[in-house]
């Protein structure tokens, strides 16, 4: 039997190739400054929560990002 599909129906936590449930949500804002600048700022799983499956998924990720055009 193989777990963990898409809409997360098969939770089978602790077990071999059981998925524990987890939702994740990321955000991120572009803002044009003006016709050579715009900056970025994102971030990757905003709520933190850990979920499993052989290992823990990657925690919380913050982005930033500004961008000049010559």
């Amino acid at each position: 039997m193989l777990y963990s599909t898409l809409d997360n129906t098969d939770m089978n936590p602790n077990t071999y190739q059981g998925f524990s449930g987890w939702f994740v949500a990321d955000v991120r804002a572009h803002c044009r400054i003006n016709d050579r600048c715009a900056v970025s700022i994102g971030i990757d799983k905003l709520f933190d929560r850990e979920y499993f499956l052989f290992h823990p998924f990657p925690q919380r990720t913050v982005v930033a990002d500004v961008k000049f055009t010559f």
